[in-house]
């Protein structure tokens, strides 16, 4: 039964992705809205993918590297 249920939700998710692909973005900003990476990207303003990539430009890994290993 839960993997019909797994198998059925995927299905429905492939019908709009781009829905899905945003309620994700926004599931894992609200998660991280207090750490300090959230916090210096004002993570607390972000409200659609374009104002993720407003607050979060791209960049590389070494950018990243802090926030990981801390």
């Amino acid at each position: 039964y839960r993997r019909a249920t797994h198998i059925r939700h995927f299905y429905d998710s492939l019908k709009n992705p781009g829905e899905v692909q945003q309620r994700k973005l926004m599931e894992i900003v609200r998660r991280n809205e207090k750490s300090s990476f959230g916090a210096k990207h004002n993570f607390d303003k972000i409200r659609s993918y374009k104002d993720f990539t407003t607050h979060v430009p791209p960049t590389t890994y070494e950018y990243f590297q802090p926030y990981i290993e801390k």
